[in-house]
């Protein structure tokens, strides 16, 4: 079973996944570039999402291990916040574009085995 606080990340890396998902849905390369407003949403949401794994990448190994890319989504994370002149909008709508729905999917099949929210 998942930890509750790695649950709990896992259920805000999720959320923000869905966020990007929702921000981009229906929009090409072309709207990311021109539109200011969904480039900084869809980043912000990937540092929430960089930020939410990284914590149990030192809390609780075990979780973390199961997700693929793990150090990559980190350093994109780190990117983001730290190098955010040398954003380039190609690598992110191709993240968007290949990696954000097979990770929604893993994220979700970790949330599987974890206590429900709610649960004492």
């Amino acid at each position: 079973m998942i930890p509750r606080r790695s649950a709990s990340l896992l259920r805000d890396a999720i959320r923000s996944a869905a966020e990007i998902e929702a921000f981009t849905k229906g929009q090409d390369l072309g709207a990311d570039l021109e539109s200011a407003m969904l480039r900084a949403a869809a980043e912000r949401h990937f540092t929430i999402l960089g930020e939410a794994l990284g914590v149990p990448r030192r809390s609780d190994p075990a979780t973390a291990g199961r997700i693929l890319d793990l150090a990559r989504i980190v350093d994109f994370r780190n990117l983001l916040i730290h190098d955010y002149r040398g954003v380039d909008s190609y690598l992110v709508w191709n993240i968007v574009q290949t990696r954000l729905a097979p990770l929604a999917v893993q994220i979700g099949d970790l949330l599987a085995q974890a206590p429900p929210p709610d649960a004492p």
